[in-house]
């Protein structure tokens, strides 16, 4: 076994810290970490539930619903205006609330990590802001390290699942979730649901979405040379919605979390459109940071491309097949031949780079087989580059986006 496999001897229970609006105390939440045999597939999951196809039916077609809106992986950068992104993902939070006033909507920031006291505190500050009860910000203080002993967060699957775990105590029917370093416009998540609750109904079928992606390009030399771009219709971790009934529990190991849902949105037998259950949304778009120096782009993508791997390995031979057929030798011949014409997203340089950063990763995934030394952790903390953890500029809070003139929100957002 190439990586750390699930025991459930190794599960942990952990008490988590819930600070919610209103409240002069917390209260603890028990939330025991996921090392049981995985759910591969939408449909097992849910009739492991005992789910039926009414149920569902009932949830993606009715038109009343609860929403939870978590940001999973915040850990402190020491940022004085760290803040004020809270304050940007709140405000969109209100026009959401504002095109659906009776729906519940719920803000949760999972903090993530050993010594985050200080972190907590100017949260709490934040929760505090007078601003009315129109939308509930939470706080999770997941106060553990992860599995080897210089990993000081537990990571963000667990912070995932325990924002689901949350959700479901407060019987929330979508979960969306963010990254603390995109930059996106106004009306992003609003558009998202509608699309998510859209979609659902004519698909008669609970599917995963999310925001199309862009990448800030810098003009800085690696950047330039390796242009690293992604595919605008691909559903990633930073910005991700579905129904809470239907989000499995993600292993808590620190393997890819958007890849692994996305294998597990999958569906082996269209084969025509084997991912028909995951969409982006072409209304929303988020923009994310990429590494500068090429040691730190190297280290990145050695992750990521880590991280999918170890996702894949938990699945059957149908949803790997499926994988492989986008990253395998042909994939990258295909993608080389695009290129060369002019017509892929993806440039020759960065194509042989990643061509070259996937045989680092399958080198160390054998090496440790060979020597019975399992990959354990895909270290996080050190791999990752601090130009795409800062903070995008400041953006306009107020300034008009797409969606929001389209939904008529012309006056400025409630403060």
């Amino acid at each position: 076994m190439p990586f750390s496999a699930l025991h459930q001897k190794d599960e942990r229970l952990l008490l988590i810290a819930v600070y919610e609006t209103g409240m002069s105390s917390p209260w603890t939440m028990r939330y025991r970490t996921y090392h049981r045999e995985p759910y591969s597939d939408l449909h097992g999951y849910l009739d492991a539930q005992g789910l039926t196809a009414e149920c569902v039916q009932q949830v993606t077609q009715s038109a009343h619903h609860s929403i939870v809106v978590g940001i999973a992986t915040y850990a402190n950068r020491n940022l004085p205006d760290q803040v004020d992104y809270f304050r940007g993902v709140r405000d969109d939070l209100y026009l959401l609330k504002r095109a659906h006033p009776h729906w519940p909507v719920n803000f949760v920031i999972a903090v993530n990590g050993c010594d985050q006291k200080p972190l907590v505190e100017m949260l709490l500050g934040f929760q505090r802001e007078d601003l009315g009860d129109e939308v509930s910000v939470t706080v999770l203080h997941l106060a553990y390290g992860g599995r080897v002993e210089d990993d000081p967060c537990i990571g963000k699957p667990d912070a995932m699942n325990a924002t689901v775990a949350y959700a479901r105590h407060n019987c929330a029917t979508v979960i969306g979730f963010m990254d603390d370093d995109v930059q996106f416009e106004d009306g992003n998540i609003l558009s998202n649901v509608d699309f998510l609750l859209d979609q659902s109904r004519q698909a008669n079928s609970i599917l995963l979405t999310g925001s199309s992606q862009e990448i800030i390009q810098s003009r800085a030399f690696f950047p330039r040379v390796f242009r690293r771009q992604v595919r605008k219709d691909r559903v990633r971790g930073n910005s991700l919605f579905t129904f809470v009934l239907a989000f499995p529990p993600i292993p808590s190991v620190p393997l890819g979390d958007d890849h692994y849902l996305r294998l597990f949105f999958g569906s082996v037998s269209r084969t025509d459109d084997p991912n028909w259950r995951v969409r982006a949304n072409p209304d929303s778009l988020v923009r994310m940071r990429y590494p500068e120096r090429l040691g730190s782009m190297f280290q990145q993508e050695f992750r990521w491309e880590l991280s999918d791997r170890w996702a894949c390995s938990f699945f059957d031979r149908g949803k790997q097949r499926l994988d492989l057929r986008q990253r395998g030798l042909l994939s990258f011949l295909n993608s080389l031949v695009a290129s060369l014409r002019g017509s892929s997203h993806l440039t020759i340089g960065f194509l042989l780079f990643r061509q070259y950063v996937r045989l680092a990763v399958l080198l160390r995934i054998r090496v440790g087989w060979l020597l019975r030394r399992p990959v354990l952790t895909t270290r996080w903390v050190q791999t990752v580059a601090p130009e795409t953890k800062a903070l995008p500029p400041r953006r306009r809070w107020n300034s008009p986006g797409v969606y929001r003139r389209a939904r008529g929100f012309t006056d400025s957002v409630h403060r």
